[in-house]
């Protein structure tokens, strides 16, 4: 799955907010390294970019009728993206 929506990222097929989400959607909170290792780091500082606007007591934007990654997902990714990235 995971090299299915690399393969379409990288080829344009879908944005990087459509990854970024497929993947949050995708994640365990205790191993997100699963989903998030793979991706390019331009779809981390899209997640990250997320997560600091996250609200899940704030509904989704009806014009974009997505479901929200639950919370535990997204802090998951948050502080993995985190790690891997201090030195």
């Amino acid at each position: 799955m995971m090299a299915t929506l690399i393969k379409a990222y990288k080829a344009g097929k879908i944005t990087r907010y459509q990854i970024m989400m497929e993947c949050l959607h995708m994640i365990d909170p205790q191993h997100p390294e699963l989903v998030l290792e793979p991706l390019p780091p331009e779809v981390h500082d899209e997640i990250l970019d997320y997560a600091s606007r996250y609200d899940p007591k704030k509904p989704a934007p009806k014009e974009r009728l997505v479901l929200m990654p639950a919370a535990d997902q997204v802090d998951a990714a948050r502080s993995w993206i985190t790690k891997l990235r201090s030195p």
